[in-house]
């Protein structure tokens, strides 16, 4: 697998919000769910129900698009994340503890929480940053 570039990863990791757009029977539906980057398989871990619409949606067709962005005031801070990725529902109780764990750690409710888990494996990723140079974008694509 190519490597992620770092700028991508330090982004990632400094975020914890996804929005995330699913299809299914020609119906879209967008939803923003707390994540918790899998920096290892290029993932998140997100927490939300097979019973939400769009966890119905992602065990259905588990394609989907999304955005990661923060909301700054100054167009040299703003950055952004655009990504097509495929969802997986974990069902297998030894990963579901493990996945907890790692989502415990950056919010904490989680361990109070008794809902489903989902990893998200990115397949693609367009990383536009304003940091260094105006609309500089930034390209990763799985290769496995």
């Amino acid at each position: 697998m190519i490597p992620v570039p770092q700028s991508i990863i330090d982004f990632l990791q400094t975020h914890h919000v996804v929005s995330l757009t699913t299809m299914f029977n020609n119906e879209l539906w967008a939803a923003s769910c707390f994540y918790v980057f899998d920096q290892k398989n290029t993932a998140l871990w997100i927490m939300t129900s097979q019973q939400t619409k769009h966890g119905g949606m992602m065990l259905q067709q588990p394609k989907i698009v999304g955005t990661i962005a923060g909301q700054p005031k100054i167009v040299q801070d703003i950055q952004g994340i655009q990504f097509t990725a495929h969802t997986r529902f974990i069902d297998d109780p030894n990963e579901y503890k493990i996945a907890l764990a790692h989502y415990a750690k950056k919010h904490t409710m989680a361990k109070l929480l008794h809902t489903d888990i989902w990893h998200i494996t990115f397949d693609e990723i367009k990383f536009t940053s304003n940091k260094l140079l105006f609309a500089q974008k930034t390209y990763w694509k799985r290769t496995d």
